[in-house]
């Protein structure tokens, strides 16, 4: 968008630096000096916004896999991820989660890889369900403001699993979430989107390459 805006601002000045007078016009010394920076400044921006087209274009996906820390679930990325950690807080109760993150360039597109231990189950309600636990997923993003836009059950490498599409802000927000759970543990990928590459490829291809590879049962 800055590369557009750049090469407009310059055909702009082009075209006032080097349009003709009025007939019987006598330019000031001002507007001399004027059609002169403009002559001079308008090629100039319109050869640096042509190569902020060149330099912005993204470099081409290098797919490759990439596990969490303890191997049993993994995703291909398009680039490099960098690993974090933080903790998420759902209904009160905190746990530690480790994430590879990874941002497209020039795309407004995010993807994450992550897993952490389930939360301790209450005493009056041990084993709870994969789909009970989904629902409380899904119930936490609604009261952000989320809608659901597709939910489904899916098998996920060696493990079933869940897919949960979402979107905020009439769409221009758009969410993608596979999650997994194995014993005491749950593996998930997300990908979000805020600009205008909803429908990008790499999105599916991300998706799609999730797996778990152990339960660990």
């Amino acid at each position: 968008m800055d590369a557009l805006i750049s090469t407009v601002a310059g055909l702009f000045a082009c075209f006032y630096g080097y349009r003709a007078p009025r007939a019987g016009s006598v330019p000031t010394s001002a507007q001399q000096r004027a059609t002169k920076i403009l002559r001079i400044c308008g090629p100039l921006v319109v050869m640096f916004g042509l190569m902020r087209f060149v330099m912005e274009q993204p470099a081409a996906a290098t797919w490759q896999r990439h596990s969490t820390n303890d191997r049993f679930a993994s995703v291909e990325f398009p680039g490099t991820p960098e690993a974090k950690q933080q903790t998420d807080t759902l209904n009160g109760i905190s746990v530690q989660r480790t994430s590879l993150t990874y941002d497209v360039p020039f795309k407004d597109i995010s993807m994450f890889l992550s897993f952490s231990p389930l939360p301790p189950e209450p005493p009056e309600q041990p084993n709870v369900p994969d789909a009970e636990r989904f629902a409380a997923v899904k119930a936490h993003f609604t009261q952000q403001g989320f809608s659901i836009v597709r939910e489904s059950p899916m098998r996920l490498g060696a493990g079933p699993g869940f897919a949960l599409d979402l979107q905020r802000d009439g769409g221009k927000l758009r969410m993608w979430i596979r999650i997994a759970y194995v014993p005491w543990r749950v593996y998930r990928v997300v990908v979000s989107s805020t600009g205008s590459h909803h429908d990008d490829l790499i999105i599916n291809h991300f998706l799609e390459s999730f797996r778990v590879e152990s339960t660990g049962a």
